[in-house]
């Protein structure tokens, strides 16, 4: 008797190749030691714990996702610090404002410009704090990191728009849609 293969995950089977020349009794016997070792193999393990634990036992999932849409978008766009905060969403109140005034056809107000480029530059720092510690396994955190590189030596569109890596990211997007659904 020989095992030829298993099915899907959805539907634990097994094919059988059984030689008729066998008696029954060494049928049955091959039988449930072939069996013993593929459910012995499909037994649930049990999970191992993690190299690093999170950092804190709160969890704010959408800030975090927040943050993260907010550093991708910088680094997809190469616009104003006001246009990639609207363009992500990232203030309800003033991307709101900035919707109405250019739907109307007018220059959004230089002061929501002005807090929405405040606001964005804020989140960006935290995004790359968050992803600074995260490197060094403390995740979430947004603290400050002494050895961290200043975001602004690293040209992100460049980066990004770059042949091979735009190519990763774009399958890093296509792994992971509902992140950067349009708002």
């Amino acid at each position: 008797m020989t095992f030829a293969g298993m099915g899907t995950v959805a539907q634990n089977t097994a094919i059988l190749t059984i030689p008729i020349d066998l008696s029954k009794r060494l049928l049955i016997k091959q039988f449930n030691e072939l069996i013993d070792e593929l459910q012995s193999e499909t037994q649930i393990r049990q999970p191992l714990p993690p190299k690093y634990q999170l950092a804190r036992k709160r969890q704010d999932n959408k800030s975090l996702l927040r943050y993260l849409d907010l550093f991708w978008k910088r680094a997809a766009i190469s616009k104003p610090l006001w246009r990639v905060g609207y363009e992500a969403g990232f203030s309800s109140t003033y991307t709101a404002a900035i919707s109405a005034a250019l739907k109307a056809g007018q220059e959004p107000d230089a002061d929501q410009k002005e807090r929405l480029k405040i606001l964005t530059s804020r989140g960006l720092a935290r995004a790359w704090m968050l992803a600074e510690n995260a490197a060094r396994g403390t995740f979430p955190s947004y603290e400050k990191c002494l050895g961290a590189v200043r975001i602004e030596d690293i040209k992100m569109y460049e980066v990004v728009h770059d042949q091979d890596r735009a190519k990763q990211l774009s399958e890093w997007l296509r792994l992971y849609p509902t992140l950067f659904a349009g708002k």
